[in-house]
């Protein structure tokens, strides 16, 4: 009596030995594949942020000072809709400035960052876009608004991103 139990106690764990083993090796079959490219992923959430950040809610000093002398005069626009106004208003410099004091602290050096309003480059930032680099343009979005009264646009909107 007492080998049948020590036999079936051995079969158990022996079965559970070959579970275990195939548990790895199912699961250990699985590799990690990432979502997809990190420039893709990020130049779309640029252009979101762009798009639904105002210019009253960004902290910069610099942003500030375009409020208080007067060169932005809607704070409620997006820093999307701001650029397009800069674009309007023949003050392309000004808005790759304002738009360079904003990414500073959100777009890691090594990438390459551009931002095009109706086919025209406004920013340019990072490192130099090679012809071995891969360009990923995955973000585009129309941009209008209201600037004296009058409506501008609608224009097409483009932020491209590069490694």
């Amino acid at each position: 009596m007492s080998k049948r139990g020590y036999f079936f106690t051995l079969d158990a764990f022996v079965a559970m030995g070959i579970i275990v083993v195939g548990l790895f090796i199912v699961l250990g079959s699985y590799s990690y594949t990432p979502l997809g490219d990190l420039p893709e992923i990020m130049s779309g959430d640029i252009l979101v942020s762009l798009s639904s950040t105002k210019v009253s809610e960004i902290n910069s000093n610099y942003v500030r000072a375009l409020i208080d002398n007067g060169t932005i005069t809607n704070t409620e626009n997006s820093v999307l809709q701001q650029l397009g106004e800069f674009y309007v208003n023949n003050q392309v410099s000004m808005g790759s400035r304002f738009m360079s004091n904003i990414s500073s602290n959100i777009i890691p050096r090594q990438y390459g960052v551009s931002v095009s309003i109706d086919n025209f480059q406004v920013f340019n930032e990072g490192p130099k876009l090679l012809p071995g680099s891969r360009t990923v343009v995955s973000s585009k979005s129309l941009v209008f608004g209201i600037y004296n009264g009058s409506m501008w646009g609608p224009f097409p909107a483009e932020v491209s991103m590069w490694q």
